[in-house]
């Protein structure tokens, strides 16, 4: 496994700043790089895991933390949606303002504060320009 292998480079590499007397900061940058690495290996695994039961991931941007409860009515809604299992994971984003986005694979359902107000923009700046306005150019 890859992750491993990278692993053992980082600890190498620890251990030869060490010998070197020890600079604290290399030493700090190379195991951040190291966790940055674990974490990432992680997440692969995870999805591949999932791949492999045939679990759907569901990544869900709320602006504040779901309760259990929400949590559970949303994962059967999606569930109901999707026709099969999902794992939701859960994040934070102040920037949606409120409500909630949905994103499975490719698919997105904003239903977010944020994205209404985007659509409400979208809309009004497509539509035509009323007729008295219009002669009154003229």
């Amino acid at each position: 496994m890859g992750s491993i292998r990278e692993a053992r480079q980082y600890v190498k590499r620890l251990l030869e700043i060490a010998e070197q007397g020890g600079d604290v900061e290399a030493v700090g940058r190379e195991l951040r790089e190291l966790r940055e690495v674990m974490e990432s290996s992680a997440v692969v695994s995870q999805q591949v895991e999932y791949e492999r039961q045939g679990i759907k991931q569901a990544v869900v941007e709320t602006t504040v933390p779901l309760t259990g409860e929400q949590q559970q009515r949303l994962s059967a809604a999606i569930q109901k949606l999707l026709g099969g299992p999902v794992a939701i994971q859960q994040q934070t984003n102040p920037e949606i303002i409120g409500g909630l986005r949905i994103t499975v694979d490719d698919v997105v359902i904003d239903n977010s504060l944020r994205g209404q107000l985007a659509r409400m923009l979208q809309v009004v700046h497509q539509a035509p320009a009323p007729a008295e306005a219009v002669e009154e150019d003229e």
